[in-house]
């Protein structure tokens, strides 16, 4: 199944509007090439390379978030659920009709994927108070499930609340230890809290961990 998540994956690259200039799309396709060959690390760093050329590209963070989850061997995710309802909202999320997408969810509200989804859903539309009340939802329901704690950390750091950011970012790196994503993100809630010290640490183990451009 994650073979042919990727697959879409890579069909998605090609179908992304990219807005800024030439060099952008160049850094598409290469990334794309990179995730056709099954590169994702490389693809990454070309993402990133786009993130930074524009922070407000959605469409490509929502990517390298997918990209990132579905290339964890530990991580299953509402991509691989066989329930047919969660399918169909993410067919409906695929074809842009997002009340039909949010409706679908909301009918079977008890389902763990369902509320993940939904968290999901509400920090990638900058929702992040109704992002954090269904990722809470969902971290009550399975509690070592640990891309919860890294999607509240994710929709704090966007709410600037860095405290809840470190708080959440720890409970996930229990689990996780050589998460370089982590790594980085506590590091950027340091800094902002001027903890400098603790964010050099955090910094270099991200790049020990992966020599990532936007880490150096």
């Amino acid at each position: 199944m994650k073979i042919f998540v990727l697959l879409c994956l890579c069909l998605t690259f090609s179908s992304i509007n990219v807005y800024a200039n030439e060099i952008t799309e160049d850094y598409l396709d290469i990334a794309s090439n990179y995730c056709t060959f099954g590169q994702y690390s490389d693809a990454m760093t070309y993402l990133d390379k786009i993130i930074q050329i524009e922070p407000l590209n959605k469409e490509i963070r929502e990517l390298k978030n997918t990209l990132l989850r579905v290339t964890n061997t530990n991580t299953k995710s509402y991509l691989t659920t066989k329930n047919k309802n969660i399918r169909e909202a993410q067919n409906y999320k695929m074809q842009g009709e997002r009340e039909k997408e949010i409706a679908t969810l909301n009918s079977i509200s008890t389902d763990f994927w369902a509320i993940y989804y939904l968290a999901e859903y509400y920090r990638n539309i900058d929702d992040f108070k109704n992002a954090i009340f269904y990722y809470e939802k969902a971290a009550l329901l399975q509690p070592d499930y640990s891309q919860s704690y890294l999607g509240m950390a994710e929709a704090y750091l966007s709410e600037k609340d860095y405290t809840n950011a470190i708080k959440y970012l720890n409970k996930y790196l229990t689990y996780n230890k050589d998460s370089d994503i982590a790594y980085a993100m506590r590091a950027r809630a340091y800094m902002n809290t001027n903890n400098i010290s603790q964010a050099v640490n955090d910094i270099k183990k991200a790049i020990q961990i992966d020599e990532n451009i936007s880490y150096l």
